[in-house]
């Protein structure tokens, strides 16, 4: 029955792998000690740890500083530091999520890791590479450079395809004579 396992992530089932593919998902942090696995269809769900083999004794993924983070309710882990700054970078982690060093760390917001997210922009420097969309009745084809230099007033006037709004104080409109229900 060694091809017969099964995990849970992110609460699906998935499965049936081999005790192999297992131990790859071990290995690359996708699975972590914490996570819940089992041999067979109709076996008993365990931590990952208890299984010989995939992590060293004691359930320890790695000696070298380990990182875990929550994502949907699933730790995820252990990784390199570099990785979850990476994830970080990518937008995958956000500061309010919950990050922990080590298999016993104490669990806090990410935004609470010194230079998790550091950013490569020297201090005091704007966020100047980002265009704001135009209105839909405003062309410009989207080789076109964006003049930064013009105020940002609206165009003077919307194009003919564009209903020209109607004053109304609300009360000038009639809704013809009661209908009888039938």
């Amino acid at each position: 029955m060694s091809g017969n396992w099964y995990c849970l992530a992110f609460g699906i089932e998935l499965g049936p792998m081999a005790r192999d593919d297992l131990a790859q998902l071990a290995s690359s942090g996708q699975l972590s000690p914490d996570s819940q696995v089992r041999e067979g269809a109709a076996g008993a769900w365990v931590a990952a740890r208890t299984v010989a083999g995939l992590f060293p004794a004691g359930g320890e993924a790695i000696a070298e500083s380990r990182w875990y983070y929550e994502f949907m309710g699933e730790v995820l882990g252990p990784m390199k530091f570099e990785d979850l700054r990476l994830l970080a970078e990518q937008g995958n982690l956000r500061p309010e999520n919950r990050v922990r060093e080590g298999d016993r760390g104490v669990w806090k917001p990410a935004s609470a890791v010194p230079e998790l997210f550091k950013s490569e922009r020297p201090a005091g420097e704007a966020d100047t590479d980002f265009e704001l969309s135009a209105p839909h009745w405003v062309s410009r084809p989207a080789s076109a450079p964006v003049d930064r230099s013009t105020s940002s007033k609206p165009p003077s006037a919307p194009p003919a395809d564009v209903p020209p709004a109607v004053e109304s104080d609300d009360t000038d409109f009639d809704l013809g004579p009661p209908q009888k229900a039938e």
